[in-house]
């Protein structure tokens, strides 16, 4: 975006963009003050806790990802990729932009462009070991759409361009680029509602705790945890004394009978070869030669039948409705720091 630009839409854009992350150390801090599209997705996902997030923000935990292979091949296209949406006329962009409703609703779209009515619109680009196309139940595992939506709500945009480009690992390791697709992703202010409380939820127990007091602590979970815990420790050491006796019982090879136990012991076998009879496909192909070859011209048969039928077929599409796959609740639990020595 351009401070020159005469558009009042790219103006007042203008007016709310805070730090680029080509200044990494004030683009944290100012991503820092409020929340942005990542967080409220992986709040939405919950891939991350409240606290966990709060605890993140007040400096009480450090982020220790510091990226992957993965990570480094997706900021390594994504200059490329923003090429190609140039010729859209999406312009790059690597700044913090904060709501105009709530300065500390932040998002970092890595594109913007106006439309012919002056309306905002939005491009997200991803790398992916596979296309992620709206309605499909790996584009919602991923929450994308959750994450350009807070972008939508946050700039005022009114559809996201969703650009995915394939990821194709080689047999060393290494990537290569795979097919771009583009995709559209419509405004949906039903998640943004949905998205918006999520984050005024955060917004709030974040000041809450910043302004000194703690995190709300529910003593029946509380006990729930500690309890679970014991569990997990007494687990632990059942299933050392469950395999030391056991092994103990196979080594004595011993059967017998008490008033309190009853032990029954089978030898083991030792492993052995033994002769078993296949078909022997490549002598077959030796004595009949005439009938495998009208085999394998039948399987090229088919094959082609096969390709041409799913050409024909691909000009036939109807709408299904797909399901995605639920998840159940989850809870992770590790030992309180009061319980530490």
């Amino acid at each position: 975006m351009s401070a020159l630009t005469t558009s009042p839409v790219l103006a007042d854009l203008e007016s709310r963009a805070g730090a680029s992350d080509e200044d990494r150390e004030q683009w944290l801090a100012e991503r820092r003050s409020g929340v942005t599209a990542t967080e409220v997705r992986d709040l939405y996902l919950r891939t991350i806790t409240v606290q966990d997030l709060v605890d993140l923000k007040l400096g009480r935990k450090v982020d220790t990802f510091s990226g992957n292979r993965y990570t480094d091949w997706g900021n390594a296209r994504e200059p490329i990729v923003a090429a190609v949406l140039a010729g859209e006329g999406f312009v790059a962009e690597s700044r913090v932009i904060h709501a105009a409703s709530n300065s500390r609703y932040l998002a970092s779209p890595d594109g913007i462009r106006l439309s012919f009515d002056e309306e905002v619109e939005i491009a997200e680009i991803k790398t992916a070991a596979y296309d992620l196309p709206p309605g499909s139940p790996r584009l919602a595992k991923k929450g994308y759409v959750a994450q350009m939506q807070w972008v939508m709500f946050v700039l005022g945009g009114v559809r996201g361009r969703l650009a995915v480009e394939e990821r194709i690992e080689m047999p060393d390791g290494s990537f290569e680029p795979g097919t771009l697709h583009r995709h559209w992703i419509e405004r949906d202010d039903a998640l943004i509602a949905e998205l918006v409380a999520i984050a005024d939820e955060f917004l709030a127990e974040l000041d809450r705790q910043r302004d000194g007091d703690g995190p709300v602590i529910d003593e029946d979970v509380d006990t729930h945890a500690i309890n679970y815990l014991r569990g997990l420790a007494a687990e632990k050491e059942g299933k050392a004394l469950k395999e030391s006796a056991y092994r103990a019982l196979v080594a004595a090879g011993v059967s017998q009978e008490s008033p309190l136990a009853r032990v029954t012991f089978t030898p083991g076998a030792p492993a052995g070869e033994f002769k078993d009879e296949v078909i022997d496909l490549e002598a077959a192909a030796a004595a009949h030669p005439k009938e495998t070859a009208a085999l394998e011209r039948a399987k090229a048969r088919v094959v082609k039948l096969q390709a041409d039928w799913d050409a024909l077929a691909s000009a036939h599409k109807k709408t299904v409705i797909a399901t995605s796959k639920g998840t159940p609740a989850r809870v992770t639990v590790t030992a309180g720091k009061g319980t530490k020595k």
